[in-house]
């Protein structure tokens, strides 16, 4: 069998007929057939539905031998359509049973021999199927009744609910991303809603009592228990759309019924059928096509579900796909951007917090990413003082604080567990080296020239509020909002719906954005722009920017020059000595290379054993002591280096000296031209010596601030004349 795929992608198209009424003369060639076969979309369509009366089934002609004429004659018929839209009738259409397919004239009590002659014919295409290529899970259900005095009326045998509801809760437990995904479809024969202008009574066999579904309130009832957003139907020979909205739980469930008129007699409406277009995540609509002249032409169109229902119905559907725990009535998240370092201060609020499901929750997984962030615990404050909650990184992470793919994962803890009793609570949290403020930084650290913040929502929020506070003077001009699947694709359609509440003040310099009921496992972002470079960020004048240029080149120069080299050498072995007299204290000097993207060591104080080209080993910024410095734009300081092996990714030893065990490493950017210029280099101090000067930093400001300007004063007054 041909594997099945959608005509076009992101939709699947339904043809909807029902009520042809077939007899073993019907002529395909009549008027009436031959409109409606050419009318049928061969380049769009990928399912037939036929929702009973295949056939008529007249007193006086019921015998077994006209019955199974009618049947292979109308679904000779079927077959061209299907041959039309070019689609497999065995897989791709879909055929209940109506009135007349088992009475005779819709109400004689002949359905035994009807009902067999129904099943030799069409027993492949009267199924249940969740059909993952297409996204529809389809209910197949024979509404006819079976006693003498139920005319034209039908029933919904209990047996037939009782398989459904198995069917939906297989379907949801073992294939569970087909059926979250799929619009679900339930098909009969009897009309399951009123059609008001079919109200009337011109004979006994037009009373609605003769013609209803008899238990519609229960097949109604069960089908939202099912989870069915669509039922299609025919019977009265009038095509007509309803939509009801029935409570579940906390929330709404929609759910449409649509009537497809007749394909086969014409009555108080014209020849008429459905074209049935389910887009995925976006509108659904159905067109009413009919026939009021010699062909098929449109009529009315009327919405399944526009983008605000079918995104809330996905919400639920998602949210049990990506097994949330818990769901939150609102959650708010507020940014401030630190300057210059680009650190983060987070303080989120959740509002209204309970299981999702009917387990309590003692454990929530959480995770948190960037390529040069610093992720430190965060601090939980309940509302309710006998409430704890407490924050532990996870076993790996604690060994590995970033993973390869820039990932720290961690769990929070809840004791009482989270139930069915709303919580709300603060958390407050400090992110250093997270933010860029160039794009060729940016760049050097995730391949990405945008800078941004993001939120990926793994649980069922109501609301999300998602506020960034950037330093006054780096406030973007460009600020836009990105929305990715589960897939990390860009979803466009969420992105335009959720970015008509995207606000951004700059007298503020904030940036708000606000999504009801964002999607689970989906990501949303709030980018902005940056300046091309450091210059460009900085605003540096042409000169200015050249003579940094200038002296960042003579800087990586020194590796392939030995005799600058050692003269270099000789100024920072001085330097160290006036840093940290005494002591056996290693100085070295890097240089941001823009080509590779991270920091070189080009040079070495002459106490240390660098005799050739020194190592080429690359530090990114905001990795290591140096690369936190030179990401910072400021000194920074870490004492007994080699206990801190949970962070040493950023506090451990220079990874070209993993042996060694530093008491103390100090770390100084160097900016050109003073005080706001672009950062040339970074000169960094390395004590092994537990009698080294650098501990008594530690705790003074102050004597950071003053070894920081002997060494700016060093390199601008000694070492960049020799370069230079």
């Amino acid at each position: 069998m041909k594997q099945l795929q959608r005509k076009k992608s992101g939709r699947t198209v339904l043809i909807h007929i029902s009520d042809l009424h077939f007899e073993p003369t019907t002529n395909h060639k009549d008027p009436i057939w031959a409109s409606l076969l050419e009318d049928m979309p061969r380049d769009d369509a990928d399912l037939l539905i036929v929702s009973g009366d295949l056939i008529n089934s007249s007193f006086g002609q019921s015998s077994r031998q006209k019955t199974r004429d009618s049947f292979e004659n109308v679904k000779s018929y079927l077959e061209r359509v299907a041959e039309r839209l070019a689609i497999d009738f065995s897989n791709q259409v879909f055929v209940v049973p109506g009135n007349h397919d088992f009475r005779g004239t819709g109400i004689g009590a002949f359905r035994k021999t009807a009902y067999d002659e129904f099943y030799k014919v069409f027993e492949k295409n009267f199924r249940n199927e969740l059909i993952a290529p297409f996204r529809v899970a389809i209910f197949s259900f024979d509404s006819n009744g079976s006693g003498f005095l139920d005319l034209a009326s039908g029933v919904v045998a209990e047996s037939a609910l009782i398989e459904a509801a198995s069917l939906s809760s297989r379907w949801r437990d073992h294939e569970p991303s087909a059926w979250n995904e799929a619009t679900r479809i339930a098909i009969l024969h009897h009309h399951p809603m009123p059609i008001a202008a079919t109200d009337q009574r011109d004979s006994i066999t037009e009373f609605q009592e003769f013609l209803l579904l008899k238990n519609a309130g229960l097949f109604m009832t069960q089908m939202v228990h099912c989870g069915v957003d669509i039922v299609l139907h025919g019977h009265r020979h009038y095509p007509a759309f309803s939509k009801i909205r029935f409570p579940v739980d906390d929330r709404e469930q929609v759910l449409s019924v649509v009537a497809a008129g007749s394909a086969g007699r014409k009555g108080l409406y014209p020849y008429a059928y459905n074209q049935i277009v389910l887009q995925d995540g976006d509108e659904s609509y159905v067109e009413r096509r009919s026939r009021s002249t010699a062909t098929y032409a449109p009529d009315k169109t009327f919405v399944l579900s526009d983008y605000d229902e079918s995104r809330r119905a996905r919400f639920e559907r998602l949210a049990h796909q990506n097994a949330a725990l818990i769901r939150v009535k609102k959650y708010m998240r507020f940014e401030t951007i630190d300057d210059p370092a680009g650190d983060l201060e987070t303080a989120e609020r959740f509002e209204g917090v309970i299981a999702y499901g009917d387990d309590p929750v003692r454990v929530l997984p959480s995770s948190v990413s960037g390529q040069t962030a610093y992720f430190l615990t965060r601090d939980y404050y309940p509302d309710d003082s006998q409430q704890v909650i407490r924050w532990v990184w996870d076993d790996k992470s604690a060994a590995e604080p970033l993973l390869e793919d820039g990932e720290r994962r961690a769990h929070s803890e809840f004791d009482p567990p989270i139930g069915d009793t709303p919580i709300s609570f603060r958390r407050l949290s400090k992110t250093p080296n997270a933010i860029h403020f160039n794009a060729r930084e940016r760049f050097h650290a995730s391949r990405t020239e945008d800078e941004f913040i993001s939120m990926t929502t793994r649980n069922a929020m109501e609301l999300m509020v998602l506020s960034i506070v950037f330093p006054k003077s780096r406030f973007p001009q460009q600020l836009r909002v990105v929305v990715l699947n589960s897939e990390d694709h860009p979803d466009v359609r969420e992105q335009l719906h959720v970015s008509r509440y995207f606000a951004y003040l700059s007298h503020a310099s904030t940036a708000v954005l606000t999504v009801d009921h964002p999607l689970p496992g989906y990501t949303y972002q709030i980018r902005w722009s940056l300046p091309a470079d450091e210059a460009a960020e900085l605003q540096l004048t042409a000169l200015d920017a050249g003579r940094a240029t200038q002296v960042i080149g003579a800087l990586l120069e020194l590796r392939n020059d030995a005799g600058a080299r050692a003269a270099i050498a000789s100024l920072l072995g001085a330097l160290g000595l006036a840093v940290d007299p005494g002591t056996d204290t290693r100085t070295l000097l890097f240089c941001y290379d823009d080509e590779r993207g991270g920091l070189l060591l080009v040079a070495a104080g002459d106490s240390n054993a660098y005799d050739d080209t020194p190592p080429d080993f690359l530090i990114q910024a905001g990795r290591t002591i140096v690369g936190r410095a030179y990401k910072r734009r400021e000194p920074v300081l870490a004492v007994d280096v080699g206990v801190h092996s949970s962070d040493a990714i950023f506090d451990g030893p220079l990874p070209f000296e993993k042996d060694d065990d530093h008491v103390a490493i100090f770390a100084i950017p160097i900016v050109f031209p003073k005080p706001h210029g672009r950062r040339v280099a970074v000169i960094a101090f390395v004590a092994n010596d537990a009698g080294s000067s650098l501990l008594g930093l530690h705790d003074s400001r102050d004597d950071i601030r003053r070894v920081s300007e002997l060494v700016e004063t060093a390199f601008h007054e000694q070492i960049r004349p020799v370069l230079v």
